[in-house]
């Protein structure tokens, strides 16, 4: 083995070490999430009905779809741009850089609450929706707040604070569960429901600020507002071009599963969408130790990429491919036979109905899950265009197979259009990377 093949094998290990410790605590509070999360849509279900259940769905796919396509990727862009100046212990620089990143997304945060009540005001009854879910719409805007916590997750990645990341998925869920048992005992509609998913998403979502903001103190105290007012984003080369592409890519990857709620409801009514929030509460679930992955190699790849290991970065890519494709699709394999039997013993014999477009979504998570592991490779190379055509190409080919596929097959052929858009994504992405995977030369440092 020559030196610089011995200096990537080490680097890797390092890497895979730290890597390996921050998906374990990541994928613990994502699995206790998604477990207890299940539990807390199947108490739902039978507290308050499948269409009541539909009905806080389609508000909370709208909600998010609005919320992803207008924030920001701040975490990603502090991690990108503050490593260099966390390592060197530059205080103010990490401090105007967090700074800008929070004015992202306090207008993000601000677009989407208003985009969220004209959406609600004037295209809410085309979509399907009830008077009662469009006096709702605000209460759900105010989750923007409390959801779009980009910069706190960046500095809490910056310092390596991966339990506060994990802990606060799984306060969600435990205050969803707790919640719904009351509904189950007590009774209740809609509103009860949307008050009681509004209020887990408020309460988990500011006690992760104030992890943030912990973080942010220690590392660089207050952030820069004044001196980031001054200098914008010189001394970080295309920070803005980067924050944008980030975010499409973003977008793009979360969209499909709100954007194929919105089209169930409008098509087919609150019931099936109620049935198919069901399906997606499965799939999404799936989706957690990607989203793991993502989060906990971003950072490793970043600092690897800095110092120009790539032979590093390749082995720790091939680990995370070699994963990311075993775990989602043994349990696509499961879903395939036992998908309709999972729904009906979660959710009730009503449920079974949606077994074969679980089947369908299952897949499309697992190759969502693969294509996650890609992502931050493309990102902190300088490929961010690529990431974001190949996200576009998969949300396209989404967009057209449910167009053609919803009137035929309904349900199925949604979940079916969901598969075909995430494994024209993914296969994307593995051409895209194929080069960097055969062949790399570690350069010198």
């Amino acid at each position: 083995m020559s030196p610089s093949e011995e200096s990537a094998a080490r680097d890797a290990a390092a890497a895979w070490g730290r890597i390996g410790r921050a998906i374990r605590i990541l994928i613990g509070g994502r699995a206790l999430f998604a477990l207890v999360n299940l539990a807390a849509v199947a108490v739902a279900t039978r507290a308050v009905g499948l269409e009541a259940l539909g009905a806080v769905g389609l508000l909370l796919a709208a909600s998010r779809l609005i919320g992803d396509a207008l924030k920001f990727s701040s975490w990603q862009a502090l991690l990108v741009f503050g490593s260099g100046p966390l390592a060197a212990g530059d205080r103010a620089t990490l401090g105007r850089l967090a700074a800008l990143t929070l004015a992202l997304d306090a207008a993000a945060i601000s677009a989407s609450f208003l985009l969220l009540l004209a959406l609600a005001a004037f295209a809410g009854p085309a979509l399907g929706w009830t008077e009662a879910m469009i006096e709702a719409a605000p209460w759900f805007g105010l989750l923007m707040i409390f959801v779009t916590h980009m910069t706190p997750t960046g500095l809490l990645r910056l310092e390596g604070r991966v339990f506060a990341l994990a802990s606060q998925h799984a306060l969600t869920a435990l205050l969803r569960l707790a919640g719904a048992l009351l509904l189950l005992r007590t009774g209740g509609g809609f509103e009860a429901l949307a008050a009681v998913w509004v209020g887990a998403g408020v309460i988990a979502g500011f006690a992760l600020w104030l992890a943030g903001a912990r973080a942010g103190r220690r590392m660089m105290g207050a952030p820069r507002f004044a001196a980031a007012w001054r200098e914008g984003a010189r001394g970080f080369p295309g920070f803005l071009r980067f924050a944008f592409a980030a975010n499409l890519v973003s977008t793009l990857n979360a969209a499909a599963f709100p954007v194929a709620t919105l089209i169930v409801g409008a098509a087919f009514g609150p019931a099936e969408a109620g049935l198919f929030h069901l399906v997606r509460q499965i799939a999404e679930a799936m989706l957690r130790p990607g989203e793991a992955f993502t989060q906990a190699i971003f950072p490793e790849l970043s600092a690897l990429a800095a110092t120009g290991a790539r032979g590093a970065m390749r082995a720790v890519l091939l680990r995370a491919l070699l994963w990311s494709a075993l775990l989602p699709g043994a349990v696509a394999a499961l879903l395939y036979f036992f998908g309709g039997d999972l729904l009906a013993l979660l959710f009730g014999a009503e449920a079974r109905a949606g077994g074969t477009t679980l089947a369908f979504a299952g897949l499309a998570a697992a190759f969502q899950a693969l294509g996650l592991a890609i992502e931050p490779l493309l990102l902190t190379t300088g490929r961010a265009r690529a990431a974001l055509w190949s996200a576009a190409a998969g949300f396209a080919a989404f967009l057209g197979a449910a167009a053609a596929l919803a009137g035929p097959l309904g349900l199925v052929g949604i979940g079916a259009a969901l598969a075909a858009g995430r494994a024209t994504q993914t296969l994307l992405r593995l051409g895209l990377v194929a080069g960097f995977l055969r062949s790399v030369t570690e350069e010198p440092r």
